[in-house]
């Protein structure tokens, strides 16, 4: 819980470097434009995919600063970890795909397993 909050107010932290304004209101900024499109864009409704990670991409990852959240989640791993399993594991990261079933092979599986949630897994 923790690593959690910590990665939380990092990502505050970072957020309010790029503001002008106070942190909450530039949140509220942005939460309130994404919300506009949303509202707004028929092929969002429609239930367009591509178009919700272009937004995403454009709206709201440029304010989350990947290489520290990376070293707080990794904590003492992250020295030890070579530039390429740092950069594997921030693009990963900022890809969402860090504990998708896509990115473990069948092979590693045993037969009729699924995979857990992440939440179940830090009980």
């Amino acid at each position: 819980m923790k690593k959690f909050l910590l990665v939380i107010l990092s990502l505050m932290m970072s957020m309010s470097i790029f503001a002008a304004e106070a942190p909450d209101v530039f949140v509220k900024k942005i939460a309130d434009e994404i919300f506009e499109i949303l509202k707004t864009d028929k092929d969002l409704k429609a239930g367009n995919r591509e178009k919700a990670y272009k937004i995403t991409e454009e709206k709201i990852l440029p304010y989350f600063d990947f290489d520290r959240i990376s070293r707080l989640v990794l904590g003492k791993a992250y020295p030890a970890a070579t530039k390429e399993e740092q950069e594997a594991f921030k693009k990963n990261s900022r890809n969402g795909s860090n504990n998708s079933e896509k990115n473990i092979p069948a092979s590693k599986l045993k037969s009729g397993q699924k995979m857990k949630p992440a939440s179940a897994c830090n009980r």
